[in-house]
């Protein structure tokens, strides 16, 4: 069984997981969309789309890593977990380790659209035969 603390704990970082889930699809989108804008535009590369192959399976890959990367919040909330709440536990602590990760999971995605953009463009240029 959970203790208090520790259900206290899951709810914390399962919110906030959501709305970071939502964030990122953004920021992939914003990378996506700028990746695409400089390939068709300057570089003179096809333009990638969604309905590309492997694309959908790509961003399913990269979610599900970036999920993965979150947890980080939660082993750092067991690690602080074992002592007695303190005056910097787990306010203000919890928010400084929430928007450090969140910055670096938003900066991940974007990139990560930005090279899936970037890569199928490139393999659309090199295979014009695939769609």
């Amino acid at each position: 069984m959970l203790t208090a603390n520790q259900r206290e704990a899951v709810r914390y970082w399962e919110i906030r997981r959501l709305i970071i889930n939502v964030l990122m699809i953004g920021a992939a989108y914003f990378g996506w969309g700028i990746a695409n804008s400089f390939n068709v535009g300057i570089d003179e590369l096809p333009g990638a789309r969604f309905s590309d192959p492997g694309i959908a399976t790509d961003f399913c890959w990269v979610f599900v890593s970036l999920n993965l990367v979150f947890c980080v919040g939660y082993a750092g909330e067991y690690f602080l977990q074992t002592e007695p709440k303190k005056k910097f536990w787990p306010w203000p602590a919890r928010t400084i380790l929430l928007c450090v990760i969140s910055l670096f999971l938003l900066g991940l995605a974007s990139k990560a659209g930005t090279r899936l953009a970037y890569y199928t463009s490139i393999e659309k240029a090199m295979y014009p035969s695939k769609k």
